[in-house]
């Protein structure tokens, strides 16, 4: 599977490749539309009724971008980052005991369990990935895929850069995941756990957002 998007080595914080979510597109054409509409609110006037809307949008528009743009999985030499909302987490190559799609993606890490909500599956996909004609796949975390003796043939989709892949592309992440897990599993690496850290400004955007949106709300309605 080619990655959707790859840059070439040089640096150490570079990723060799990069899995975006699968809602990113939503996601940014959502950020786009929410832009409109405060210039919308803000031509409209700018008492504190309107800086209150405006407050909401941002904060609704943090949550749009925290769940369907930000994460991603990066895959470095040593180790595999997996960006959720406010938390990133790197996992050495060596502990990926298993790489599977549910609900999120899950990586297996010896005793750890690491979930990336990059990729995913809703419950009617789960569903329809342990349908009739369909065969259990270790690499895409045993639900299933095609049975070439079935007659059933996999489906085409794309992935969240526009581009015609074949097959489910939660499925292609979790068997491209694994690959690299045996690939690399032997590469020297300075973690020998994952390494979990909070993404701090990440953070204080949504407290501070959510502090300006009830301040300026309480304000408007004693006004």
């Amino acid at each position: 599977m080619a990655a959707v998007t790859e840059n070439p080595p040089g640096g150490d914080d570079r990723p060799l490749e990069r899995f975006p979510s699968s809602s990113r597109v939503v996601g940014i054409v959502t950020l786009v539309a929410l832009v409109v509409v405060v210039v919308l609110v803000l031509l409209d006037g700018v008492d504190l009724a309107h800086w209150a809307v405006v407050a909401g949008l941002v904060l609704f528009g943090l949550g749009v971008w925290l769940t369907m743009v930000r994460p991603t999985v990066h895959v470095h030499d040593d180790h595999v980052l997996v960006r959720n909302a406010l938390t990133d987490t790197a996992v050495p190559w060596h502990l990926v005991d298993g790489v599977e799609v549910r609900q999120v993606l899950v990586i297996r890490a010896g005793a750890e369990t690491v979930h990336g909500i990059a990729v995913g599956r809703s419950a009617r996909q789960q569903l329809r990935k342990r349908s009739p004609g369909t065969r259990p796949s270790p690499l895409s975390g045993g639900l299933s895929t095609p049975d070439p003796d079935s007659g059933v043939t996999g489906e085409s989709s794309r992935d969240p850069s526009g581009r015609e892949v074949h097959g489910d592309y939660a499925d292609l992440v979790a068997q491209r995941l694994g690959n690299l897990a045996e690939k690399h599993r032997r590469r020297p690496t300075q973690l020998d756990a994952p390494d979990k850290q909070w993404r701090w400004p990440e953070v204080i955007a949504v407290a501070g957002a959510a502090v300006a949106f009830a301040l300026l709300v309480l304000l408007a309605v004693v006004a």
